[in-house]
């Protein structure tokens, strides 16, 4: 099974999204590139993709993801500013940030790490980049040239919202594009205050 982990984002932001997103289409005709837009219904925050998972694992990974998280507090985030990655070179995704209080998602990243860790599952070392992908770039000519322009496009309103779960997700790929299915949902504990 191709397992990651996520936050999903609730229908009333996936529709938000969509329409701030909508503002990166004249840019992409601009520079004459052709971009696949994700479906609303597609936008998450990738925490961990842990890629082929044995299927009679699943369960387990699902109890000590819960366990390691049970202490963790319910957080606020919010999607403000556009990008692209890779930094260098051709992009191939563009993306909105993501962003909280300090800590927030470093610790949901902790709590996870601490769960794979009881599994055995190997650290990575690389950097984590909040965001929520919005689309995936297919052709362009100029990289360098979009890359630049999304970067310098205004900063779209903040689009708050309370993350009080999060989910292990199942990726199945089919040439239509990927269909997700959640595993099991992960409950944050309610408590701290809202600093939308």
């Amino acid at each position: 099974m191709r397992l990651f982990i996520a936050i999903n984002l609730p229908s009333a932001l996936q529709s938000a999204l969509q329409a701030q997103a909508a503002a990166l289409e004249p840019v992409v005709r601009a520079v004459h590139a052709k971009v696949g837009w994700v479906r609303p219904d597609h936008y998450h925050l990738t925490l961990r993709f842990l890629g082929e998972f044995p299927e009679e694992r699943v369960p387990d990974l699902g109890r000590a993801l819960a366990e390691s998280l049970e202490e963790t507090v319910a957080f606020d985030l919010r999607l403000q500013g556009w990008g692209c990655f890779p930094t260098r070179g051709m992009p191939h995704t563009l993306w909105i940030g993501a962003a909280g209080p300090g800590g927030s998602l470093e610790g949901l990243g902790a709590g996870i790490q601490k769960a794979l860790r009881r599994l055995d599952f190997a650290d990575v070392k690389r950097s984590f980049h909040a965001h929520v992908t919005v689309g995936r770039v297919r052709f362009v000519k100029d990289g360098k040239r979009l890359r630049t322009i999304v970067s310098e496009l205004p900063s779209s309103a903040p689009l708050p919202w309370r993350v009080d779960a999060l989910d292990l997700m199942q990726s199945v790929l089919h040439p239509e594009g990927p269909a997700y299915t959640c595993l099991k949902p992960i409950p944050l504990r309610e408590g701290g205050r809202p600093v939308l």
